[in-house]
């Protein structure tokens, strides 16, 4: 949407909600991964998704060499659309089962052993 308005009172609206969406989903992501993978494979886990920072800041310097290319509102939509396009693609993937590797001993939770 940002690419598609023509005005900068909602340019700005539409970046503060980015940073309230973004600060609202990386803690659940953290908990996701520690109900989804095995705990000897959650630091792995971790690590993949740390290197989405990583990834992002290699991206940012892509975006500004496209934003001189094709325009901003252009990188905007095209990004979006590649966004929109991998969030379909994770629809497809199914979910696997969560807390999968808890067990529940009494009234407490307590990781099972793997042999």
């Amino acid at each position: 949407m940002t690419g598609a308005i023509n005005s900068f009172a909602l340019l700005f609206v539409f970046r503060i909600l980015l940073g309230v969406f973004e600060s609202a989903f990386n803690p659940c992501a953290y908990s996701m991964i520690a109900d989804m993978f095995h705990p000897s494979q959650r630091t792995t886990a971790s690590a993949i998704f740390n290197l989405g920072i990583y990834f992002g800041g290699a991206l940012a310097s892509l975006g500004a060499f496209l934003i001189k290319q094709i325009g901003w509102r252009s990188s905007y939509k095209l990004i979006g659309a590649i966004g929109i396009g991998f969030g379909a693609c994770a629809l497809i993937v199914p979910d696997p089962e969560r807390g999968r590797f808890e067990k529940k001993k009494g009234n407490e939770l307590s990781t099972m052993k793997v042999v």
